[in-house]
Protein backbone atom coordinates (compact mmCIF):
# COMPACT_ATOMS: atom_id res chain seq x y z
CA UNK A 1 0.00 0.00 0.00
CA UNK A 2 2.83 2.40 0.87
CA UNK A 3 4.51 1.52 -2.42
CA UNK A 4 1.33 2.36 -4.38
CA UNK A 5 0.95 5.66 -2.51
CA UNK A 6 4.55 6.63 -3.26
CA UNK A 7 4.10 5.70 -6.92
CA UNK A 8 0.95 7.87 -7.18
CA UNK A 9 2.67 10.79 -5.42
CA UNK A 10 5.69 10.53 -7.77
CA UNK A 11 3.41 10.36 -10.80
CA UNK A 12 1.45 13.41 -9.62
CA UNK A 13 4.67 15.41 -9.08
CA UNK A 14 6.00 14.39 -12.49
CA UNK A 15 2.75 15.44 -14.20
CA UNK A 16 2.86 18.77 -12.35
CA UNK A 17 6.45 19.34 -13.55
CA UNK A 18 5.43 18.55 -17.15
CA UNK A 19 2.45 20.91 -16.93
CA UNK A 20 4.64 23.68 -15.49
CA UNK A 21 7.19 23.19 -18.29
CA UNK A 22 4.40 23.36 -20.88
CA UNK A 23 3.19 26.65 -19.36
CA UNK A 24 6.64 28.15 -19.98
CA UNK A 25 6.63 27.20 -23.67
CA UNK A 26 5.43 29.89 -26.05
CA UNK A 27 2.01 29.16 -27.49
CA UNK A 28 1.99 27.68 -30.98
CA UNK A 29 1.09 30.27 -33.59
CA UNK A 30 -2.55 30.27 -34.62
CA UNK A 31 -3.62 29.61 -38.19
CA UNK A 32 -4.09 33.35 -38.87
CA UNK A 33 -0.75 34.39 -37.38
CA UNK A 34 1.33 36.70 -39.55
CA UNK A 35 1.06 39.58 -41.98
CA UNK A 36 -1.57 39.76 -44.71
CA UNK A 37 -1.95 41.93 -47.82
CA UNK A 38 -5.35 42.95 -49.15
CA UNK A 39 -6.25 41.19 -52.40
CA UNK A 40 -9.87 42.18 -53.01
CA UNK A 41 -12.86 43.83 -51.32
CA UNK A 42 -16.55 43.75 -52.13
CA UNK A 43 -19.17 45.87 -50.39
CA UNK A 44 -22.86 45.53 -51.27
CA UNK A 45 -21.88 43.32 -54.26
CA UNK A 46 -19.57 46.03 -55.66
CA UNK A 47 -15.82 45.50 -55.99
CA UNK A 48 -13.91 48.38 -54.44
CA UNK A 49 -11.02 49.88 -56.45
CA UNK A 50 -7.77 48.35 -55.24
CA UNK A 51 -5.66 51.38 -56.24
CA UNK A 52 -6.73 53.17 -53.07
CA UNK A 53 -6.47 50.03 -50.93
CA UNK A 54 -3.21 48.49 -52.09
CA UNK A 55 -1.36 49.55 -48.92
CA UNK A 56 -3.87 47.92 -46.57
CA UNK A 57 -2.29 45.46 -44.17
CA UNK A 58 -3.57 43.04 -41.57
CA UNK A 59 -1.28 41.74 -38.83
CA UNK A 60 -2.36 38.93 -36.53
CA UNK A 61 -0.28 38.19 -33.42
CA UNK A 62 -1.82 35.88 -30.88
CA UNK A 63 -5.34 37.21 -30.38
CA UNK A 64 -4.45 40.70 -31.67
CA UNK A 65 -5.94 41.60 -35.04
CA UNK A 66 -4.63 44.92 -36.41
CA UNK A 67 -5.77 46.56 -39.64
CA UNK A 68 -3.89 49.48 -41.16
CA UNK A 69 -4.65 51.61 -44.20
CA UNK A 70 -2.67 54.84 -44.63
CA UNK A 71 -3.17 56.74 -41.35
CA UNK A 72 -6.19 54.68 -40.29
CA UNK A 73 -5.74 51.87 -37.78
CA UNK A 74 -8.29 49.47 -36.37
CA UNK A 75 -7.22 47.46 -33.32
CA UNK A 76 -9.21 44.38 -32.39
CA UNK A 77 -8.85 41.02 -30.76
CA UNK A 78 -10.22 37.91 -32.40
CA UNK A 79 -11.67 34.61 -31.33
CA UNK A 80 -12.04 31.71 -33.74
CA UNK A 81 -15.25 29.72 -33.33
CA UNK A 82 -14.14 26.45 -34.90
CA UNK A 83 -17.29 24.55 -33.96
CA UNK A 84 -19.43 26.56 -36.39
CA UNK A 85 -19.91 25.99 -40.11
CA UNK A 86 -18.95 27.99 -41.99
CA UNK A 87 -16.03 28.65 -39.68
CA UNK A 88 -16.72 31.75 -37.61
CA UNK A 89 -14.71 34.49 -35.94
CA UNK A 90 -15.63 37.30 -33.57
CA UNK A 91 -13.62 40.53 -33.81
CA UNK A 92 -13.79 42.66 -30.67
CA UNK A 93 -12.84 46.33 -31.10
CA UNK A 94 -10.36 47.45 -28.42
CA UNK A 95 -9.80 51.11 -29.45
CA UNK A 96 -11.73 54.00 -30.91
CA UNK A 97 -15.40 54.93 -31.07
CA UNK A 98 -16.56 51.32 -31.50
CA UNK A 99 -14.53 50.07 -28.52
CA UNK A 100 -16.29 47.13 -26.88
CA UNK A 101 -18.34 46.25 -29.96
CA UNK A 102 -18.01 43.01 -31.92
CA UNK A 103 -17.98 42.19 -35.61
CA UNK A 104 -19.40 38.71 -36.23
CA UNK A 105 -17.66 37.17 -39.24
CA UNK A 106 -17.31 33.96 -41.15
CA UNK A 107 -13.91 33.01 -42.49
CA UNK A 108 -12.34 30.64 -44.94
CA UNK A 109 -8.62 29.84 -44.80
CA UNK A 110 -7.13 27.99 -47.77
CA UNK A 111 -3.34 27.80 -47.97
CA UNK A 112 -2.22 31.44 -47.87
CA UNK A 113 -5.60 32.99 -48.66
CA UNK A 114 -7.93 34.28 -45.95
CA UNK A 115 -11.50 35.25 -46.82
CA UNK A 116 -13.45 37.26 -44.23
CA UNK A 117 -17.14 38.07 -44.58
CA UNK A 118 -18.84 40.41 -42.08
CA UNK A 119 -21.18 43.33 -41.76
CA UNK A 120 -19.66 46.81 -42.04
CA UNK A 121 -21.45 47.64 -38.78
CA UNK A 122 -20.49 46.00 -35.47
CA UNK A 123 -22.95 43.92 -33.46
CA UNK A 124 -24.91 42.81 -36.54
CA UNK A 125 -25.83 39.21 -37.36
CA UNK A 126 -23.12 36.92 -38.66
CA UNK A 127 -23.37 36.28 -42.44
CA UNK A 128 -24.28 32.73 -43.41
CA UNK A 129 -22.55 32.68 -46.79
CA UNK A 130 -19.50 34.17 -48.46
CA UNK A 131 -21.36 36.77 -50.50
CA UNK A 132 -21.84 40.50 -50.54
CA UNK A 133 -25.26 41.24 -52.00
CA UNK A 134 -26.69 44.63 -53.02
CA UNK A 135 -27.75 46.76 -50.03
CA UNK A 136 -26.69 44.03 -47.59
CA UNK A 137 -24.06 46.05 -45.72
CA UNK A 138 -21.84 42.98 -46.00
CA UNK A 139 -18.12 43.25 -46.64
CA UNK A 140 -16.30 40.37 -48.37
CA UNK A 141 -12.53 40.71 -48.02
CA UNK A 142 -9.75 38.49 -49.37
CA UNK A 143 -6.26 38.64 -47.87
CA UNK A 144 -3.03 36.96 -49.01
CA UNK A 145 -0.44 35.89 -46.45
CA UNK A 146 2.85 37.75 -46.81
CA UNK A 147 5.93 35.56 -46.90
CA UNK A 148 8.69 36.26 -44.39
CA UNK A 149 11.80 37.38 -46.28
Amino acid sequence: MLRASLLLATLALTMADIAAADDKQPAAPGPLEGAWKLTSVQLNAQALPMEKLQDARLVVRGTKYSLKLADTRLEMTHELLNDQRPRAMDLMVVEGPDKGKTYHAIIKLADDTLTVCRSIQPDKERPTEFASKPDSGVLLVVWTRQKVQ
